[in-house]
């Protein structure tokens, strides 16, 4: 009986021990998965009234939540809502929650392996591509993106009128696309000033007011001729030149972004190829105009060497960019660099193409583009890029990239950003540089129709291929 009785008290002293210990220690709870996008609740058991710090990592994100946040003694209630750098959600898959309480008594630590979801239902972005719709045959367009893929609602008034909702119409070519003609049930509107409301059927996402001018013309036509001297690539980097050339008109190819056209050593169909340009995005710096032939100077295809020749006039045609916004991407440095209304706004790091003996091919070419079709990621080699923009036919600007199997993390790619290593993409890099731009912040900020001015770096670009043994061209 006596040894029954002291094994009691032991067990006793043990609980009571044990109880103690968690009162003076900190605890964390996280009831359910963090789902980016939505109020994600964080529980923080404190022993002691304090500062409370919180920070959640993986090999992908190191993201502090909380920072010297006053806490009470006993239990904090935490709203997350599952982002990181620039509102952009945190990845699916386990990441480590660290808590540290300072106070007067002492300092506590604590950590919680939790997992990231799937982001709820979110609109992220509204990208308008222009300011006025031209009501005499013209089209507005916008780029959006929602988690779901789902199709926002639009409505449109003016000031002091009901708002009327606004009728679809399929973009053929990217269904990430609004586009309008400005038509409404009873015919087309009025011109005048109007704002467009993009809404998304959930609780979560932010309602988009963009501006929108009517007018009663037609679209502005921009004829064919020669390009003139600083509007292809800028005849100097001083920030009014760079912006003359981002905003001048562009010569393309007509057809889909992934098909690429043939640029001939003569005006003749049969004549010899000297290279292979994209079509829909890849700027031609138009050098002459000869009969039914334009004679244009661009980046090849083959190994991004310069080359001139001659294509057919029927096949092009020129475009106004974006006049809000622009990108000039440095190959010798590995910067690109973001300008708004003819002002540097930021800056981030790059990783182009590399070419190689089999495949020169790899060399990203430079030029004059356009930003065309977005893709929420690509995939390739066992890698997955997100926040992708077609640039050139099959090369695109996105970010660095990480595998598609095992934990994430981006170390491969990390460990060669601001070099060349890339299959002809440009990757950009994940961690804000000047001005806060990385990839998702283009993503969410940049709309296709943007002009990307790529600066080559020929000496650079003819080193690498005399020591893998090929003949530069150019």
């Amino acid at each position: 009986m006596k040894r029954l009785a002291l094994a009691l008290l032991c067990l006793l002293v043990f609980l009571a021990g044990a109880a103690g210990a968690r009162e003076d220690s900190l605890r964390l709870r996280v009831p359910a998965p963090i789902t980016p996008y939505a109020e994600n609740r964080i529980v923080v058991i404190s022993p002691a009234a304090g500062r409370l710090s919180l920070r959640i990592t993986s090999r992908a994100v190191d993201w502090v939540i909380a920072e010297d946040l006053p806490v009470e003694a006993g239990e904090t209630r935490i709203s997350y809502d599952g982002l990181f750098t620039n509102r952009e959600p945190i990845h699916k898959g386990t990441f480590t929650l660290y808590a540290m309480l300072e106070s007067a008594g002492g300092r506590w630590t604590a950590e919680a392996r939790v997992q990231g979801g799937n982001p709820a239902a979110y609109l992220q972005y509204v990208l308008p591509r222009g300011d006025t719709l031209y009501l005499d045959g013209g089209t507005w367009q916008a780029d959006y993106h929602h988690t779901t893929g789902m199709k926002p609602q639009v409505t449109i008034r003016k000031a002091g009128e009901e708002a009327q909702p606004v009728t679809w119409q399929r973009n053929p070519e990217d269904s990430r696309v609004f586009s309008w003609d400005g038509t409404m049930k009873k015919g087309k509107i009025a011109p005048g000033d109007y704002i467009l409301t993009f809404t998304a059927n959930d609780k979560n996402s932010p309602v988009y007011e963009v501006p929108l001018r009517a007018v009663r013309q037609a679209p502005p036509e921009y004829p064919l001729k020669p390009t003139p001297e600083g509007h292809f690539l800028p005849d100097a980097l001083e920030d009014e030149a760079v912006w003359r050339a981002i905003t001048a008109p562009v010569t393309v190819i007509r057809g889909r972004q992934i098909v690429r056209d043939k640029i001939l050593a003569a005006p003749d169909e049969k004549a010899a190829v000297l290279g292979l340009v994209s079509c829909g995005t890849a700027g031609l710096n138009v050098l002459a105009l000869e009969g039914d032939y334009a004679r244009v100077g661009a980046w090849r295809l083959q190994d991004g060497g310069y080359v001139e020749g001659y294509i057919l006039r029927s096949k092009l045609e020129t475009l106004l960019p974006n006049q809000r916004w622009g990108l000039v991407l440095d190959k010798k440095a590995q910067t690109l660099t973001v300008y708004r209304e003819g002002r540097l706004v930021g800056q981030t790091h790059t990783s182009t193409g590399l070419m190689t003996a089999r495949a020169p091919r790899q060399e990203t070419r430079a030029g004059a583009f356009t930003l065309g079709q977005r893709l929420p990621y690509i995939e390739n080699r066992g890698f997955r890029y997100k926040y992708a923009v077609r640039v050139d036919g099959y090369n695109l600007l996105h970010q660095l990239g990480y595998p598609t199997s095992g934990q994430m993390n981006f170390d491969t790619e990390d460990a060669v950003m601001g070099q060349k290593a890339s299959h002809g993409c440009i990757r950009m890099d994940r961690f804000p540089g000047e001005g806060g731009v990385n990839a998702f912040w283009l993503w969410t900020n940049i709309p296709s129709g943007t002009k990307l001015l790529v600066l080559d770096d020929k000496t650079e670009r003819h080193a690498r291929m005399l020591a893998l043994g090929l003949a530069p061209e150019d």
